[in-house]
This record gives C-alpha cells, sequence and structure tokens, in this order.
C-alpha cells in the first residue's frame, strides 16, 4: 500500500463545508451507516465506478455505501479540496481483496456536492487502477448477493 501522508486542506471553504469532512471522515472510519445515511439528501445521486446508472434516494445509496465499507480495508483520506460552496473533493486510498484473495491498493476520489445544510446532494467515485475497480465491482456484488457480471468479473 501507499505510504500513508497527512490529509491536508488546500483551499478554505464554508464552515459547513469544512465541518463535513471532519463528519465524513469520521463517519467512515467509525463504518457507522447511520451516521453516514443522516449525512445524504432525501434525494442524493450517487455515481459508482461500478455501477452504470446513476443510484438515487437516501435508502439505496446508503445500501450501496454501507457495501462499500464492508468491501474497502481502511479508508486513508490524503487529500482534500474544497471549492466553491458545497464543492468538495476528498482523495484516498485502501485495498480490496482481489479474486485470489491478496489485496489490492485502491487509489480514489469522492466528489461531493453539499445541499446548504452541508449534505451530501450528490456523490461521484472514482477508482484506480482498472484492477482494483474490477476487484471492488466483483466484490460489490457478492456483498450485495448479486450474480457474477456477464464476463465473469
Amino acid at each position: 500500500m501507499l505510504a500513508p501522508r497527512k490529509v491536508r486542506i488546500v483551499r478554505a471553504g464554508e464552515q459547513h463545508v469544512t465541518s463535513f469532512v471532519e463528519r465524513w471522515k469520521a463517519t467512515v472510519a467509525a463504518r457507522d451507516v447511520g451516521a453516514l445515511e443522516m449525512l445524504l439528501t432525501e434525494e442524493v445521486e450517487f455515481m459508482s465506478p461500478v455501477v452504470f446508472r446513476p443510484t438515487v434516494g437516501r435508502g439505496p445509496t446508503t445500501l450501496l455505501l454501507a457495501a462499500v465499507l464492508e468491501v474497502f480495508g481502511t479508508l486513508e483520506y490524503t487529500h482534500a479540496y474544497l471549492d466553491e460552496p458545497g464543492g468538495v473533493t476528498l482523495q484516498f486510498q485502501t485495498t480490496v481483496a482481489g479474486e485470489d484473495g491478496r489485496r489490492l491498493d485502491v487509489e480514489g476520489v469522492d466528489v461531493f456536492r453539499l445541499d446548504d445544510a452541508g449534505r451530501i446532494a450528490s456523490l461521484t467515485v472514482m477508482l484506480r487502477p482498472l484492477t482494483a475497480v474490477q476487484a471492488v465491482g466483483a466484490r460489490m456484488r457478492e456483498q450485495l448477493g448479486l450474480p457474477a457480471a456477464p464476463n465473469g468479473d
């Protein structure tokens, strides 16, 4: 796994944005699905790297994010970028089990758009490398009890 780095905030934003970053990191570290659900707006839109269409709504998004917390190893946030009011990008590293059971390194970013109350209105997740994305997809299908992808991934 990559060497850990201290999280640094590149540009300060509104108070609810910086407060959100701390709440998100604490929620993920605790793997607290209830707290995670409370961070989402009712009509949140989630764009996953392993699901073709956006997932809309608090319930379905919570289900997918809870599965992610089970599939990923410890998430370490390495950078936080805050832009215009309500824009947050968190860069992270973690691991996922490969087909052979070995842990694969994963790098990714969470791109958040927040509402005025500091809740998640949209979340886009991007991952690399491709082998890790494929392993995440396979582990997510297993976690959710879904059939394997047609190509066997």
